[in-house]
């Protein structure tokens, strides 16, 4: 075999302007500035072949950095604006072609640096970092991540966010099957709001609607071809943190914390609908109540396998006045509900089994012509 001298190929772009590729990228706001190095290495080599003709190969490998800074776009419908500050690329591509095929591969690490997607006027997401560890892509369409962090991550929000958090994936790759498979999801210190406007609504799904409202087209087009869906392979997801409620649809107005413990779900895979899944959430509203659930099942088609237990510890029942009143005609003044419910399911055949506890269970006519009262005591009363 044959070597030619190797060569090498240094290409640095410095400054170079992405709003003057508004036109030709389609978009009504492009904007930013763009920096590229790469050092390429490569080698040729020839191969004899039967016939006496002789076999080109290639081997290159090449370094990468790239950076945007000040980076801003719209999408062609105007409506969402994506902004970041920063991003960068550090990572390598190897490419080889000889008698045995052609393949390629690249790998790397991407950040990206305060960003924003909003509609005019509605943040829909923004991170202070967004890391991706190796990320990796090659000519056997292998598509994968070994892990994603966002930093600061807040999702959908106004005046305050549906979701703040620090989110890591790991382990995000498509399986032979086609399937997006993820090893695990682990979401820290997760602040999360969801809000009942006054009309009673949920501020969250009624600002999507909106959204998706002006993002669908208004012209009629050919009804697409019907394809089945990716499938989704989660290996385990965690969460921890606080989820806050509100409800101004009601007088007076009512909002609670919660306090999420642990939210752990492992095993669901969608391609295989029967396959079982467990799910354990562990939750508290104060230091005395707690609502904790525990699931095995096919969380995809409950009616065919399920067992799970749900258990309420002194749960405050006056602060559920708002809501019970309009249930039993009556202001709860003092209260608190103990549960363990168990519901087994098996083909198709239902087993619930509840046991209640109330304790110090106090209430008035909502008219207050008269005071009612009501008592239940255990043993340790």
């Amino acid at each position: 075999m044959a070597e030619e001298p190797p060569f090498e190929v240094i290409l640095d772009i410095v400054g170079l302007s992405l709003a003057d590729f508004k036109q030709i990228a389609g978009l009504p706001e492009l904007g930013g500035t763009a920096s590229i190095r790469v050092e390429l290495a490569g080698k040729l080599s020839r191969s004899p072949l039967i016939d006496s003709d002789e076999q080109l190969n290639l081997a290159m490998e090449a370094d990468i950095s790239a950076s945007i800074t000040n980076f801003v776009a719209r999408d062609p419908r105007d409506v969402v604006r994506v902004s970041i500050a920063e991003t960068t690329w550090q990572g390598k591509a190897t490419a080889n072609s000889n008698i045995e095929g052609n393949n390629f591969s690249v790998i790397g690490n991407l950040h990206v640096m305060m960003a924003e997607i909003a509609e005019d006027n509605l943040l829909l997401s923004a991170w202070e970092q967004l890391s991706l560890g190796q990320a990796y892509f090659d000519s056997d369409n292998r598509l994968g991540v070994e892990s994603i962090r966002f930093d600061s991550l807040q999702v959908l929000t106004r005046e305050t966010p549906l979701a703040l958090l620090n989110l890591t994936i790991e382990g995000v790759g498509i399986s032979p099957d086609g399937a997006i498979a993820v090893e695990r999801i682990q979401g820290a210190d997760l602040t999360s709001t969801v809000v009942i406007n006054t009309d009673g609504d949920i501020q969250a799904i009624k600002d999507i609607n909106s959204l998706m409202g002006k993002l669908v087209t208004d012209t009629e087009s050919e009804p697409e071809e019907q394809t089945e869906p990716t499938p989704i392979r989660l290996g385990n997801v965690n969460i921890e943190g606080q989820l806050n409620f509100q409800d101004n649809s009601i007088t007076p107005a009512f909002s609670q914390s919660l306090n999420i413990e642990t939210f752990n779900l492992t095993g669901l895979d969608t391609a295989a609908p029967a396959s079982p899944s467990t799910l354990v959430a562990k939750s508290s509203l104060d230091e005395f109540s707690r609502i904790d659930i525990d699931v095995t099942a096919t969380l995809l088609q409950l009616t065919s396998n399920l067992d799970s237990t749900i258990k309420v510890t002194q749960l405050p029942l006056d602060k559920l006045s708002v809501y019970l009143e309009k249930a039993i005609g009556y202001q709860v003044k003092t209260g608190q509900l103990d549960v363990e419910s168990t519901i087994k399911v098996k083909d198709q055949q239902l087993d619930v089994n509840i046991d209640a506890l109330l304790r110090k269970f106090r209430v008035n006519p909502s008219d207050r012509s008269d005071v009612c009262l009501l008592y239940t005591s255990d043993a340790a009363d």
